[in-house]
Formats: C-alpha cells, structure tokens, sequence
C-alpha cells in the first residue's frame, strides 16, 4: 500500500526522484517479504541467506539514496558502494567458506542499523531549519536503528554455531520491533513527502513564478516580520527602495515579450545580489520592484542607502542583455525612503517611496531620489 501511495504521489502530485525511489522501496519490501514466506522453495539454503541479505542490503541503499536525492546530494557514494559489496562478501565467506553462525546473521542488521541514522542524518542535513515531521521521522529511524543493531548484538551472541536461546531472542526482537519500526518509517516517510507538498504551496503562494523573488504578498507578509520592534528594536532604521525599468514597453515593442521576460529576470537577480543578505526583495508589479533593508546592515559596509542605490544603479546600466541575435541594455529609476521602524506602516513608507519614484521619472529616469517631507528639497543625483 505505500508502494501504491507513493507511486500515485510521483505520477499526480511531486514526480520527485525520490518519491519514485521510495515507491520502488516498499515495492521491494512487499518482494522480500513474499520471498520469505516461501523461503522453502529454495533447497540451497546458502544461497538463499546470500541472496535475501543481498536484498536487504539493495533496500537500505535505496532507502538512503531516496533522502540523499531528496537532499539534492548524489545517492551515489562511493565509500558506501564500497561498503555495501564488502559486507556481501564478508557474508558470503562466513556463509559458505568459514560457516560462523554469530557472524553472518550480525552483519546485516547491524549495518542495517547504521544505515537507517545515516538516513536521519539526511532528513536533519537537507535544510537549515528541521520540520516537525522531519524530527518525528529522525526519531523513528533512530529508533528502528537501535533495534536493528540490538537485533546484531544479540545474533553475533550466539557464536560460531546456531544457539537456540539466542536465535529465539533474535526473532522475537524482529518480530515485536521490525514490523512496527518499518511501517512507521513508511508512514513518516509519507508525513515527510506531505510536508514537502505543503511547503512547496506556501513558498508558490508568496513567490513571483517569473523572477522567483517574493510577490507583492510575499513582500508585506515577509517586510512587516522583519519590521517588527521584537526584531530590531523600535529604534532601528530601515530603507524601502522601488525601483522601475526605465520604457520597458519599448523593450516588449522591439524586442518582444520573451526579451522583456529576461530583462525582468536579470533585473531581479541583480537587485537581490546588489543589496545585503537581509534585504527583502519583491515584484510587486509589471516591471515593478520593491526592496526592504536595515540601514543597519548597509551601514556595517560603510555605504548609505543612497550610496547603495546608486551603484544597484550604475551596475543595471552596464547590464548587458542577450535575446536571440539581439543585445540590448536597461535603465532603472529609484525611489527611496528611510525610517525609523517605529515611524509608520510599511503601507505609508512604500507610498513614501513610490512618489520618490514618482519625482525620478520627473527628473528624466535613470536616477536615484530620496523621499523628504514635501516642505523640503528632493535630494537626487541624475546622470
């Protein structure tokens, strides 16, 4: 049934390598599990150890890699490769060239065990902050570790030779511990996927599908947290800048629309590089764009927001941009205003900015203006 879920959730809703992987996962558990309820059919008993424990090494590979692709690291690990192939063969040995009843039923739980935290480590190492359902899970694969590895100890007990007391102990710690652990890594593994899906619809909710910096709801939903007084302290500046591309209606007219789609895309990388790492970037328009910042910050780098601005400004300029067999370059207008966190609303601080823009069209575009009270002098710098 998780296999299905799985494989339903790749084909609908996330067709994600690793929830195909995780499909193939419990598909090859259901295998394993008839393989060994008629265990009987096999009349080379050797054999049949190599081959299920072979089986259960290719699982907790899979299991792993499916975090690993999850995590956009490579599944394919050499050094774990190396490991996988070399705890077949020392089975094989210890099967058929030494027989050591101890050794051989050891090798694979305990592995298995080791395996399934380095799987909690992938949930916990894929973002910076970990979920809810990400901790639930490592919690899960922690524990479903522990009972592999007590399930090794106790084999590896027994010794050279099958021990009945010991062998008993082993399938009763498989039996009450095994079944309950793997459903629940199946349906935490779920949990994980839903959690995925539902983070993927918040960050859509609040993200310009084009330019990828926040929408005009991402922006206030974002500005008004970091605007907070519990943040920075009510004292604490900050700076709203919004910035136009100069005639980007020409740019569609001669260009075209796909040519205006990059220019917006280049423009918007270069915002969210141009200003410090806690500046808050969005699109709250056609060629429209918004930027939040704590003069704080800027000021650490020894530049004023004017400053700042102007050189976002001079670097749009010498923005090249290539559309098919054509190059062309932007211009931007800037509309900044600065305040204290205390002072107002964002609502008031961006209409603060926008007639500031508003004054940079005025003044021929292509220039930065600092917004004042409308009984003082705009500050600007043409070109």
């Amino acid at each position: 049934m998780l296999s299905i879920v799985f494989g339903l959730s790749y084909k609908t809703i996330q067709p994600k390598k690793h929830t195909l992987i995780w499909s193939l996962v419990f598909a090859l558990a259901a295998v394993k599990g008839v393989i060994n309820a008629t265990n009987h059919i096999f009349t080379d008993r050797d054999f049949y150890w190599i081959f299920i424990n072979a089986f259960s090494l290719l699982l907790q590979w899979l299991t792993w890699a499916g975090f690993r692709l999850r995590a956009k690291r490579s599944p394919f690990e050499l050094k774990l490769i190396f490991a996988l192939i070399f705890i077949e063969l020392i089975l094989v040995y210890f099967t058929v060239f030494n027989p050591h009843a101890g050794y051989r039923m050891m090798l694979i739980p305990l592995f298995g065990g080791i395996m399934m935290f380095l799987c909690g480590w992938e949930i916990f190492n894929t973002q910076n902050k970990v979920r809810p359902a990400e901790a639930a899970a490592i919690i899960i694969f922690s524990l479903y570790g522990l009972t592999q590895i007590a399930a090794g100890i106790i084999a590896l007990s027994q010794g050279p030779t099958v021990d009945s007391y010991y062998l008993d102990l082993y399938q009763q710690v498989n039996l009450i511990f095994m079944p309950a652990a793997f459903t629940g890594m199946g349906v935490f593994t779920l949990l994980i996927l839903v959690d995925d899906i539902g983070e993927k619809l918040k960050a859509l909710a609040v993200t310009d599908s084009l330019t990828q910096v926040f929408n005009r709801r991402g922006f206030y939903q974002k500005s008004k947290v970091l605007t907070s007084g519990s943040n920075y302290g009510d004292a604490a500046t900050a700076a709203i800048i919004i910035t136009d591309i100069d005639n980007f209606k020409t740019i569609n007219d001669k260009y075209g629309h796909h040519a205006g789609d990059k220019a917006l895309i280049c423009f918007s990388k270069l915002l969210t590089t141009a200003f410090n790492d806690s500046a808050v970037v969005g699109r709250i328009g056609g060629e429209e764009f918004v930027i939040l910042l704590h003069t704080t910050a800027v000021n650490k780098n020894s530049l004023t927001t004017y400053e700042l601005v102007e050189r976002c400004r001079k670097e749009t300029q010498e923005l090249d941009i290539s559309h098919g067999n054509n190059t062309f370059n932007l211009t931007a207008s800037f509309g900044i205003v600065e305040f204290h966190i205390s002072d107002s609303s964002i609502e008031d601080q961006l209409r603060k900015a926008d007639q500031a823009l508003y004054d940079a069209k005025n003044q021929g575009r292509n220039c930065s203006v600092i917004y004042q009270d409308p009984d003082k002098d705009i500050v600007s710098e043409a070109t």
